[in-house]
């Protein structure tokens, strides 16, 4: 009798819940260079339907660790919530997105695209301190693949007119500190 109240309870408890987004452990080889990733898949993923997407980079030295850090604190849930395909990459042994690690671009992006249905065929893009490097960096180089950069922080590290003219069909978002002292308006000038 025990057990059938228990089982009862357990039911009622997670039978009503509803169905959450599912992370997949990931890792492709481009230009020689292996890189790891999650992907977020929104609850009810149905692979036949298109998706907003969303290219994500932690900060710091950009790790796995730091790539489970930021989906627990905000983007499964956001993914959750709005229903977004979200990519988040580790740096690979070539270095940070805004270095090295960016000889994965774009063959990266046609891979995403070949594997999900992402609306429009384009990406956002966004970062945390190093990751924020990242997207601008990732995003000024292939802007045809992307609706939206978003840095928190972050700027475009090598300004030159050229790369922030790409951003001109981009929504830009720039999130800075209190006491930051870059203006990104005056390093194109």
């Amino acid at each position: 009798m025990r057990r059938l109240r228990a089982a009862a309870v357990l039911g009622m408890v997670f039978g009503g819940l509803p169905a959450i987004a599912e992370i997949l452990l990931k890792n492709s080889d481009f230009a020689g260079t292996t890189v790891y990733y999650k992907v977020i898949l929104p609850k009810d993923y149905d692979a036949a339907k298109e998706y907003p997407a969303v290219i994500a980079f932690p900060g710091g030295a950009q790790t796995m660790p730091m790539v489970d850090g930021m989906i627990a604190r905000n983007l499964k849930l956001q993914a959750d919530k709005h229903g977004y395909i979200v990519a988040v990459l580790s740096a690979p042994a070539a270095g940070r997105f805004y270095e090295g690690g960016a000889v994965v671009f774009p063959a990266f992006l046609d891979k995403l695209l070949a594997d999900y249905k992402i609306r429009g065929r384009k990406f956002h893009i966004a970062g945390i301190s190093n990751g924020g490097l990242s997207s601008f960096h990732i995003a000024a180089t292939y802007p045809q693949y992307f609706w939206s950069v978003t840095g928190f922080p972050g700027y475009l590290i090598d300004a030159t007119p050229e790369r922030v003219s790409a951003f001109r069909d981009l929504c830009v978002n720039m999130h800075v500190g209190q006491l930051d002292q870059t203006d990104f308006r005056r390093t194109v000038g």
